[in-house]
């Protein structure tokens, strides 16, 4: 087990105590995160670069999490008290986004650990900032999108998020707002193929570029298939700022 330390993590307690707001559904989320041992994806402040860890111990009393060692390696060399951890994570298939300063760091059984605040706020609902991937550019990614008929209709990706996507599908095929649809076969790079419900938010006819143009919500997203659309997002802003 690890040990709580000893050494003033810089910042007196009562100040990362109980987060204001729903302090009991954080701590909720929290425990089933470290129960779980859901993978966490960790940027530090603003940089590009995702790293991951997961969360090894909760202790309220003082207002500490305590996480695992990032890897790559060359994450925890840039881990320092004082330091803003943005996490992002998923739970029950639901986007995760919270932030937490960097108060203590250590070593355990030859494994180094980090000490950060219980985060006051987190982000339940999608942000588009934090998830919305462009597509434009990149090699076009199919997927076909299935009605309670049983009617297919194949089409591209557009753009993509935690939350849901927006697609191209050819034609006019009968699709409105507020329909509920099965995705199929969205085949992700490097990733098995995704299937999970999308409700239509929008569906308008783009005479431009010959096609509808579809947006929707995400739903019955299991947990599984949920972190793996989050590896892809992440990998791909990664790109994106390497490319740039």
């Amino acid at each position: 087990m690890l040990q709580t330390p000893t050494a003033d993590p810089g910042t007196p307690p009562s100040k990362h105590g109980h987060p204001h707001g729903e302090p009991d559904t954080i701590l909720i989320r929290l425990r089933e995160l470290e129960a779980r041992q859901t993978s966490l994806h960790v940027r530090l402040d603003s940089e590009p670069e995702f790293f991951s860890t997961r969360l090894l111990r909760l202790d309220p009393g003082h207002g500490w999490l305590f996480l695992e060692e990032l890897t790559p390696y060359q994450g925890h060399l840039r881990v320092a008290p004082g330091r803003i951890m943005q996490i992002y994570t998923t739970i029950d298939g639901r986007p995760l986004h919270f932030q937490s300063p960097v108060l203590h760091t250590g070593e355990h059984d030859d494994a180094a650990f980090y000490v950060v605040a219980i985060p006051e706020t987190m982000d339940e609902a999608q942000k588009r900032l934090h998830f919305r991937t462009h597509m434009a550019g990149r090699s076009p990614v199919e997927l076909t999108v299935q009605d309670r008929d049983g009617s297919e209709y194949p089409g591209y990706l557009d753009d993509l998020s935690l939350g849901g996507l927006r697609a191209l599908l050819p034609g006019e095929p009968p699709v409105g707002r507020g329909d509920l649809l099965q995705v199929k076969d969205l085949a992700l790079p490097g990733e098995p193929p995704i299937t999970c419900g999308l409700q239509v938010r929008f569906a308008r006819q783009d005479a431009h570029r010959g096609g509808m143009l579809l947006g929707g919500r995400f739903f019955d997203l299991e947990e599984a298939e949920a972190q793996r659309l989050l590896r892809v997002l992440l990998r791909l802003e990664r790109e994106h700022h390497q490319a740039g």
